[in-house]
């Protein structure tokens, strides 16, 4: 058995990612892609930490040879581990993979386009109640002008939707990268980090954009309430979701694909640990976010107060955070 070898088997062992024995020998997770890729070989320096963290010899880590003796009773078994035994892993191919980030590239954009019409929904509704408060508009009256409002509203959040679903249908068959144990050929897994390198540069932008975007959108808010002009203040708000509305579009237009690179590579949100913090969370997951969004709905409707009712969200997402937090370090008490 190779060092690469021993090294996949002795990380698998313990149950840890490429970037959890990163952040253990404090290195990045390329470093340890090499080791175990045998594209490198650490300093002594490193060697002997990882002697220490796996509690075995340096002579079995640097020598090819299956029969020397660990510095402890606990032997290492040479293809299998303890969680693979206890979880299946799919293996994942350099097709599969490619063809799983191609269908997130095409659909990236789609699907941002739906979350920007959904965020922006409310703002004709909002400009025209503005207007009838502010005497703009006479011919109607301000329930008419409400009404048409929550037309406009529903036809464009029926239009995301259709969004959602013609557009996201082509991934849902590759789910089970998101809820099960998954594993890429070496091939593969050199080409998707390769292409995780590559789209690095373009992630950090897109999302400082999208981050600069939100801070002006609520620098318009701001702007709006200093005066005491109906339209003015209706219509700073409606500048802020617009400006995140384009944040947020940033956001999933880059996210999307990243998201797939790093569940495909177990990395970020997609660790071993983390997936079976989510299948425990599932089956109430549906349910509290359908909750969350009745709740929304009958506020809005009831009070009309759609520049306020946003906040249900953010606290909605606070809490089921929290909630999934908990239930993670539950599972990993019990693994």
């Amino acid at each position: 058995m190779t060092f690469a070898e021993k090294i996949i088997n002795l990380r698998k062992q313990k149950g840890w990612s490429q970037e959890e024995l990163a952040e253990k020998l404090d290195v990045t997770r390329q470093s340890v892609s090499k080791w175990e890729s045998a594209g490198a070989m650490p300093d002594i320096a490193k060697i002997l930490q990882l002697s220490e963290l796996f509690g075995v010899t340096t002579d079995y880590l640097l020598k090819d040879n299956d029969g020397e003796v660990l510095s402890t009773d606990e032997k290492v078994e040479p293809t299998e581990h303890k969680e693979e035994k206890s979880e299946n892993v799919r293996k994942i191919s350099e097709k599969e993979a490619y063809e799983y980030l191609e269908a997130s590239r095409k659909a990236a954009k789609k699907i941002a386009f739906a979350v920007f019409l959904c965020i922006i929904s409310p703002v004709c509704m909002l400009l025209l109640m503005g207007a009838c408060e502010a005497q703009m508009i006479t011919a109607i009256s301000e329930d008419i002008c409400a009404l048409i409002g929550i037309v406009v509203l529903l036809l464009i959040v029926a239009a995301a939707v259709m969004l959602f679903i013609f557009f996201g249908l082509p991934l849902t068959k590759f789910d089970y990268m998101e809820k099960e144990a998954v594993t890429l050929e070496e091939a593969a897994k050199n080409a998707i980090e390769r292409e995780k390198e590559t789209a690095t540069v373009s992630y950090i932008r897109h999302n400082a954009a999208g981050v600069a975007l939100c801070i002006l959108g609520a620098i318009s808010t701001l702007l709006g309430a200093f005066t005491e002009h109906e339209m003015l203040v209706m219509a700073g708000i409606c500048g802020t979701l617009l400006l995140c509305a384009c944040g947020v579009y940033s956001f999933v237009k880059v996210g999307v694909p990243w998201g797939a690179m790093q569940k495909m590579l177990e990395e970020g949100d997609y660790t071993r640990r983390t997936k079976r913090a989510n299948r425990a969370v599932e089956p109430v997951s549906g349910a509290y976010w359908l909750f969350v969004t009745a709740v929304y709905l009958l506020y809005s409707f009831a009070t009309f107060e759609w520049h306020r009712s946003w906040i249900i969200w953010p606290v909605a997402g606070v809490i089921f955070a929290v909630l999934r937090g908990m239930v993670e370090a539950v599972t990993k008490n019990d693994k």
